[in-house]
């Protein structure tokens, strides 16, 4: 009988699995961060050491509730800022999709028929 968390320790073993692994030896390539991802990123740290909380769900739960009572100014920066980091990737990586991450090429074509 499989556990919860061997089921999750294959899971994340067969993803790294998956992203490590290229037919066409093409690196993975990660996608550029939304707004709330380079929020999280500034403020994981201050949240971590002032709070002194090491479990990354809580971290993740108290940056979420600070993003969402910031005001819509201070969130249109980050949205800038979002926006040149996806300007600048599509510079770097032309052409690049999410799609190209995934080996599978059946995968990501599959189209689910109506019930």
């Amino acid at each position: 009988m499989f556990t919860h968390s061997s089921l999750l320790s294959a899971n994340n073993r067969h993803n790294r699995r998956v992203r490590d692994q290229r037919d066409d030896g093409r690196p993975y390539i990660k996608k550029p961060p939304n707004a709330f991802m380079l929020f999280l990123k500034e403020l994981r740290p201050k949240v971590v050491s002032e709070l002194n909380i090491s479990r990354s769900t809580m971290v993740n739960r108290v940056v979420a509730e600070m993003w969402k009572s910031l005001p819509v100014e201070v969130k249109a920066r980050y949205s800038e800022k979002a926006r040149l980091e996806q300007r600048l990737h599509q510079q770097q990586h032309p052409g690049w999709s999410t799609n190209d991450n995934y080996v599978c090429g059946v995968c990501s074509n599959m189209v689910t028929s109506p019930a």
